[in-house]
């Protein structure tokens, strides 16, 4: 099994939602960025899960937005989403290589559940 075979439970383990940043998606191809834009990445902090941070992609138009220049948070809840892990590699200061687990995922709309988190 790969971990990203597993999906994740977006009812109970994504109970809360606080996006954070709003960033554009381009189509990739043969691992080259290109002009067309796919939809946008909402990237999501989870405050029930350590704060871990969770990217969902909606295609289109942006559907709502954020200024993280100013720290703003919004309580959002998506529709249709469908949640799976991937495996991040990075490397350290010191060049060595570590893995990251993370959370990615899809939905066809974003809603904000209110203007605060609390």
């Amino acid at each position: 099994m790969k971990i990203s075979d597993i999906i994740i439970d977006p009812a109970t383990w994504l109970a809360e939602m606080w996006l954070t940043m709003v960033e554009v998606e381009y189509q990739y191809i043969n691992n080259k960025k290109t002009d067309t834009i796919l939809g946008h990445k909402y990237h999501c902090a989870l405050p029930r899960k350590n704060f871990d941070k969770a990217i969902v992609s909606i295609p289109g138009k942006k559907q709502l937005d954020v200024d993280s220049d100013k720290g703003e948070v919004v309580s959002v809840k998506f529709s249709d989403l469908e949640m799976k892990c991937w495996i991040k590699q990075d490397k350290s200061r010191d060049g060595d290589n570590f893995l990251t687990p993370m959370l990615k995922g899809k939905a066809t709309a974003i809603t904000a559940v209110q203007s605060k988190p609390s």
